[in-house]
């Protein structure tokens, strides 16, 4: 799986060779060049839709649904009967709700991390340096790690909290590994092998199916008009019809980039992007 680079997509594995008989007379230089350049293109064009990153995190305390009484909710510590204004799923739940005595009237697992998704799935969690059996974790709406009850009912619950100050797989330390993001559709890939082919082809000097910007021209009485490429670029186009077909069907609206909500009160997760070998 791609690690994610800024700007870049991940998981786009394209396989130009499929249409293209020529494709193994490239140099390995060219073939990159290619690829490279036709999955940027086509992952624009799609509105950065697709494509899954791996992506670890180490996130802080759990989500518990009954956590109230000397308990952890989202992160802020409650004990006694004292009432505190915490923000929970869009709503301030206050304190009169109250489940056979105890905890929120939600229904919510006891168990769950927040990850930042859509998680598509998960590669390791590892807790104080051992690996979390996978039998006994699941994944809700591609962004919550929910811990599963042991036999008889049981709750196994996630850490409490981590220590930042140590190194991931240490103790009281809890890492998670996951791939994020949307798979890219079969028949993309495919499209975008055909446009790395015809990037190959003009890197290599040979014919190719790409516009030019050539608008009109007259030959012996025969006459010759082209779209200009920079029309069609504008449209989020390639001028290849299949490509642009699938381009049109995957992001009918000329989308730049997904959708998002963004809140104040959304939990944050830290994410280790350097340490020393």
């Amino acid at each position: 799986m791609t690690t994610p680079v800024p700007g870049a997509p991940c998981g786009w594995d394209v396989e130009p060779a499929t249409c293209d008989a020529e494709w193994s007379t490239y140099s390995p230089e060219v073939q990159q060049f290619a690829i490279t350049t036709a999955s940027a293109v086509v992952w624009a064009a799609t509105g950065r839709q697709f494509g899954e990153c791996e992506l670890t995190v180490r996130p802080c305390g759990k989500w518990d649904g009954n956590a109230w009484w000397g308990g952890f909710w989202w992160g802020f510590y409650a004990s006694g009967w004292g009432w505190g204004p915490l923000l929970f799923n869009g709503f301030f739940p206050g304190c009169g709700c109250m489940a056979n005595g105890w905890g929120w009237c939600e229904c919510v697992p006891d168990n769950q991390i927040w990850l930042p998704g859509p998680v598509s799935t998960i590669v390791s969690v590892v807790e104080n340096g051992s690996v979390v059996d996978p039998a006994t974790y699941r994944v809700d709406d591609h962004m919550w790690l929910v811990r599963t009850s042991l036999s008889g009912g049981t709750v196994n619950t996630w850490p409490w909290q981590q220590n930042y100050n140590l190194d991931a797989g240490d103790n009281n330390t809890l890492t998670v590994t996951f791939t994020k993001g949307v798979p890219v559709p079969p028949a993309l890939l495919y499209g975008t092998g055909l446009l790395a082919s015809q990037y190959a082809k003009a890197c290599a000097s040979s014919d190719c199916q790409l516009p030019f910007r050539v608008q009109s021209i007259v030959r012996q009485n025969v006459s010759l008009h082209a779209v200009d490429p920079s029309e069609m670029m504008a449209d989020g186009l390639t001028g290849i019809t299949i490509l642009d077909q699938l381009i049109k069907s995957y992001n009918p609206f000329g989308l730049k980039s997904p959708p998002a909500v963004y809140s104040p009160d959304s939990p944050v997760n830290r994410t280790t992007t350097w340490s020393s070998p």
